[in-house]
């Protein structure tokens, strides 16, 4: 969501940034399709390569073997095994003990380390539950990442197109209002679509789906923030035109606790009815 410069600069990046989302979306997608292991696999990986990025942003520490982050990541990693095959209260618990052990050896960042992990792990974990066991999970997890991609992808379109005043540029200086509301549009647009294909009640996945974006974005400048704060300009460099993987699910982790909140008042139900 930048301000409008000449046609060749203004997607200069947009190749390499749909080719690696692609190349994400399809894997993420084989392996929540094929079955369950595959899926709590996936979810272990992705958190294992998130806390990595997170607490090199954190600590400014970039060993690959620093004693707390493989004790976050070890805990993580077993958290969500746990709890993708046995019990997700000890899976929960597990991870508790290792995030809490990693915060007090990182000292004094330990208030940052353990929000941001319980933060991130939560999500994460979230997202596996959805489609292992919620009512029509695997309908709600597409829809859910789905949302802040139409989100991203319009907000990306809509900054750079008609540009204008910045959203928040003290935290990142690149997005814009407009793109900021073109990606509200684009998620309710799409959701609208989607629902209507599962019969869900309309008003209910748009409503839903503008608290999913706007929550999106929130996560978003929240990791705009800690960059900033961190000095370093990406999370990581694994994935070409996004940065880090941090840097492409800031907005699925924002969007998913907004789920999560929808859900613990009772109405993620109404999109599955």
């Amino acid at each position: 969501m930048t301000e409008k410069g000449s046609g060749s600069s203004r997607f200069a990046d947009l190749g390499i940034r749909a080719v690696s989302g692609v190349v994400l979306g399809l894997i993420s997608l084989v392996c929540v399709v094929i079955g369950n292991l595959p899926a709590i696999l996936l979810a272990a990986v992705l958190l294992w390569l998130l806390l990595w990025e997170y607490h090199r942003i954190v600590t400014g520490c970039v060993r690959l073997r620093a004693p707390e982050l493989l004790v976050l990541q070890i805990g993580g990693v077993l958290g969500i095994i746990v709890a993708g095959l046995q019990s997700i209260p000890i899976g929960f618990v597990i991870f508790t003990v290792a995030v809490l052990v990693a915060g007090l050896k990182a000292g004094k960042q330990f208030a940052f380390l353990a929000l941001g992990s319980f933060y991130i792990g939560i999500a994460i974990g979230q997202l596996l539950l959805l489609r292992l066991i919620h009512p029509n999970g695997f309908a709600l997890l597409v829809w859910l990442v789905c949302v802040v991609i139409a989100c991203d992808v319009a907000a990306y379109f809509a900054g750079r197109v008609f540009g204008g005043a910045k959203l928040c540029p003290r935290i990142s200086p690149g997005k814009t209002r407009s793109g900021g509301l073109g990606g509200l549009v684009g998620a309710m647009v799409f959701s609208l679509g989607y629902g209507a294909v599962c019969g869900w009640p309309l008003g209910i996945a748009a409503g839903a789906a503008l608290l999913v974006a706007a929550a999106s974005q929130v996560g978003d400048l929240v990791e705009s923030w800690m960059k900033r704060r961190a000095g370093v300009k990406d999370s990581g460099i694994l994935l070409p035109g996004h940065g880090g993987f941090l840097d492409r699910l800031d907005g699925v982790l924002g969007g998913t606790w907004a789920f999560m909140a929808l859900d613990a008042l009772g109405l993620g139900i109404y999109l599955t009815n």
